[in-house]
């Protein structure tokens, strides 16, 4: 291993506990810096003398849905950009990007299949026939 790739490996981890640490920062210091505003609202309520209940009242958060369509077509993206990669490099070898690929149509071709118009499963109801035997 000469020096440029030891330099390089060091780099590189370097750069990795790096991106860590300033995650871990900005989320601290967001997290401190909600807590100072709720303790600020709350002396000033004080100060005015408005009734504040003893322990903060939590709104309900409303999940937010991430489009079930993300994720398949990131795996397409992945998947072709692999391929396109391999072949440019002159590699043969492309089933990595191909399994991506395949991953990707399978997962949109079952959203597709599943989803109904207003967005949930299709419920499949049973024949006559079907029925009796099932009771």
């Amino acid at each position: 291993m000469d020096n440029i790739e030891a330099l390089m490996i060091v780099t590189n981890t370097l750069a990795f506990f790096s991106a860590v640490v300033l995650v871990v920062y900005f989320v601290v210091r967001s997290l401190l810096r909600q807590k100072q505003m709720t303790h600020e609202e709350r002396m000033l309520a004080i100060e005015k003398g408005v009734d504040i209940p003893l322990y903060p009242v939590s709104k309900k958060k409303e999940k937010r849905r991430l489009n079930p369509y993300v994720w398949p077509l990131i795996f397409l993206g992945a998947g072709l950009a692999l391929t396109i990669g391999s072949l440019m490099e002159g590699d043969t070898e492309i089933t990595k990007g191909l399994v991506l690929i395949f991953i990707g149509a399978g997962w949109l071709t079952a959203f597709k299949m599943l989803k109904k118009d207003n967005g949930t499963k299709k419920e499949y109801e049973l024949d006559e026939n079907e029925k009796e035997s099932v009771v």
